[in-house]
């Protein structure tokens, strides 16, 4: 199996889990797919958020308090190996905004091997 398809299966792992939680509405659980030092940039807010505890009251915004988006998707458009613990991925994000309107837009996701648990968890993430 070549790395790209291993790199491939972990970020549609990762993928599947952020999409359960998000469209479940735990923004607490959200918060797991992160390292506690991680990275969210919101270019749309011109914001950073530095931290798992951050990142998840950031998602929690976006699920209760603000946009309330609905029904999300995660689409992987490349994945790439950079290292045996490193992966990229620039993705697309779909989703329902209240009155059903439309929200989409795209992401880059720098995901690393949390070595404790042998997951990959997301270290910068982008949108």
């Amino acid at each position: 199996m070549s790395l790209t398809t291993i790199a491939e299966q972990h970020v549609a792992k990762g993928n599947a889990a952020f999409e359960k939680y998000f469209n479940d509405g735990t923004p607490e659980l959200i918060a797991n797919c992160y390292f506690p030092d991680s990275i969210l940039t919101h270019l749309a807010t011109k914001s950073n958020y530095k931290g798992d505890e951050a990142i998840g009251q950031f998602f929690k915004n976006v699920l209760h308090d603000g946009m309330m988006v609905r029904n999300l998707k995660l689409t992987s458009l490349e994945v790439k190996q950079l290292d045996e613990m490193t992966i990229y991925e620039l993705g697309e994000v779909n989703g329902k905004l209240p009155e059903d309107k439309l929200f989409n837009g795209t992401y880059t996701i720098i995901w690393k091997l949390d070595e404790k648990d042998g997951v990959y968890k997301i270290k910068f993430d982008t949108f």
